[in-house]
């Protein structure tokens, strides 16, 4: 098998996780195949699901969670079994983050899970990572909520946005932007019932077009219309408010043959 080495460093300075640890991983080009799932986005209902939303770069609280879950030990190691990680979206961005932030490294948090996502698959679990609005605000070189560490540690500016055009987009090849599991619906902002005619399966398809560069420049537009626009389903705010359209809401769920939806991003 080919593959390739990367060397990750994570540094915990928080009092109660005194710890850094240097490993050398062995990252294989093709991970194992992902036995959870039965379409582009459809997941069978694993024996554990743990869901976390808006990482934005703080790796030391990731590792936290993923520690006190009982998904990973104190080398980084998968301990999940068979459960399945679900990342919400917004990996990225920790610049003036309210409440207990500690960290700012994009590109760890982006490798931690890209390591635990070939771990966990080895074991028979998953790691399941949806994209949200800021890592598309990077791709298009908008680095308004980039921490100035995060920008620092990939060479400034032009090399943030090397980085986002080359090594992140093989990630987000593996990455989706919905997906359901049994009869529940996740989406970093949320689906509006405007878009739910599109299927999970589509909707993943047309990102893994757009990473593959497959996409006209109409095709573009509508995809970004569909992630970003004015309802855009990584960007609206009509499930995160007190005014929730519960008509709406209810179609969607008709929609895709769901009874909950699950929203990050506000």
């Amino acid at each position: 098998m080919v593959i390739q080495e990367k060397k990750i460093i994570l540094t915990n300075k928080n009092k109660n996780i005194k710890r850094t640890i240097k490993k050398k991983i062995i990252i294989p080009h093709k991970p194992p195949v992902n036995k959870n799932a039965n379409g582009l986005g459809i997941f069978k209902i694993p024996e554990k699901l743990v869901v976390i939303g808006d990482i934005h770069a703080d790796v030391e609280s990731l590792i936290t969670i993923l520690e006190n879950a009982g998904l990973i030990n104190k080398n980084i190691e998968w301990t999940g079994k068979k459960a399945i990680l679900l990342v919400i979206g917004d990996l990225v961005d920790g610049k003036a983050r309210t409440g207990n932030w500690k960290g700012d490294s994009d590109i760890t948090v982006v490798r931690l899970l890209e390591i635990l996502m070939n771990k966990a698959r080895e074991k028979g679990g998953d790691v399941i990572v949806l994209l949200g609005n800021h890592e598309f605000m990077n791709i298009k070189g908008n680095f308004s909520y980039s921490g100035s560490k995060g920008i620092k540690e990939m060479g400034g500016n032009d090399g943030r946005l090397k980085y986002f055009k080359n090594q992140f987009t093989e990630f987000a090849k593996k990455c989706y932007l919905a997906v359901k599991i049994g009869d529940w619906l996740f989406c970093h902002a949320g689906i509006p019932y405007d878009f739910s005619h599109i299927s999970i399966p589509e909707l993943n398809h047309s990102m893994q077009k757009y990473f593959n560069n497959k996409m006209s420049k109409e095709e573009e537009n509508t995809f970004y219309n569909i992630i970003s626009g004015e309802n855009g389903i990584l960007t609206n705010r009509e499930f995160g408010s007190n005014a929730i359209n519960v008509s709406g809401l209810n179609k969607t769920l008709e929609s895709y043959g769901v009874k909950h939806m699950v929203v990050g991003h506000t």
